[in-house]
């Protein structure tokens, strides 16, 4: 059986050539590695030239003509690598990597045991980053050892930390269909883990699999003595965080989380050192975007 592995970069040049060094030292290696670039501005493909990953026989560089984000990136990238007629599909973007060597053979080996009784597989490395903490979207962020606690031989089940390291079967993506490129960004990850679960696939995380990511920033405010966590970013982000996820979240008919997902935000606005009028409007927009279904490019970044 055939592994392609597809990554999508966007002017992150020496991020990814970390990440591609320690692709073709795997182990296992993959038969082909897609790299979809989204109309990088930083010389990506003549740093790819000089380092030598060019000539190599297993790289598959695609320049886009637009940068359509990284589910548009994750959509194409999949399509073609699918067309091809691989079996294994390993997903990733530029700025995380695997640990090491180890890191696709351990995946494979549990994937192609699973196979053999259910054909749809989404199984995912652990995601941790430099500083030992890992981030799952279900049960928070953990020390390394804690999460290796909670798995069972070696695997958590149903949990996942999507296109990190992610290791999908071509019969579940033929059950499925691409990722959705019409998010652009944010939530597209989350949407192809909920569809997955929806047809029974086998979802899970190999904590001897690892795939370092960094983490994404939290901020803290101390409040009449309580402190308080939140997360926030640049309001046309917040728009497609809540446009996206509003938009699946009625569609699987799980309108409570709707309203918890605005709430949320609403908080993180409200504490966070912010352009609170600019990103309150995106946030208007984006619910109201994602309850009529409006997808595509909307916003430009």
């Amino acid at each position: 059986m055939k592994t392609a592995g597809v990554v999508i970069t966007y002017n992150r040049k020496e991020l990814l050539a970390k990440n591609l060094e320690m692709i073709f030292c795997q182990t296992v290696l993959p038969d082909a590695v897609y790299v979809i670039d989204n109309h990088s501005s930083d010389g990506t493909e003549e740093h790819l030239r000089n380092l030598g990953y060019l000539d190599n026989s297993r790289m598959r560089y695609i320049y886009m003509n637009e940068n359509t984000g990284a589910a548009g990136g994750f959509e194409y990238g999949v399509q073609v690598a699918y067309e091809a007629g691989y079996d294994w599909f390993w997903l990733m973007d530029d700025d995380g990597r695997p640990a090491d060597s180890l890191a696709l053979e351990r995946l494979l080996d549990f994937a192609n045991d699973q196979i053999q009784s259910n054909p749809y597989v989404m199984v995912n490395s652990l995601v941790t980053c430099a500083e030992g903490r890992m981030t799952f979207l279900t049960f928070g962020t953990f020390d390394e050892e804690e999460v290796k606690r909670r798995a069972v031989d070696g695997i958590i089940w149903n949990e996942i930390d999507p296109f990190n390291g992610t290791l999908v079967s071509r019969e579940l993506i033929g059950k499925l269909g691409y990722p959705i490129g019409a998010f652009f960004v944010k939530e597209n990850e989350f949407d192809y883990k909920v569809r997955a679960k929806n047809v029974g696939a086998v979802i899970a995380t190999v904590v001897d699999s690892v795939h370092f990511h960094p983490q994404a920033n939290q901020n803290y405010r101390k409040i009449l003595g309580f402190t308080f966590r939140y997360k926030i970013e640049d309001p046309w982000k917040e728009y497609y965080r809540v446009r996206n996820k509003t938009y699946i979240f009625r569609r699987e008919g799980q309108h409570l989380k709707v309203a918890k997902l605005l709430l949320s935000r609403f908080r993180a606005i409200l504490l966070a050192d912010c352009k609170k009028r600019e990103t309150m409007k995106m946030l208007r927009r984006g619910f109201s975007d994602g309850r009529a279904g409006r997808l595509g490019i909307t916003i430009r970044p």
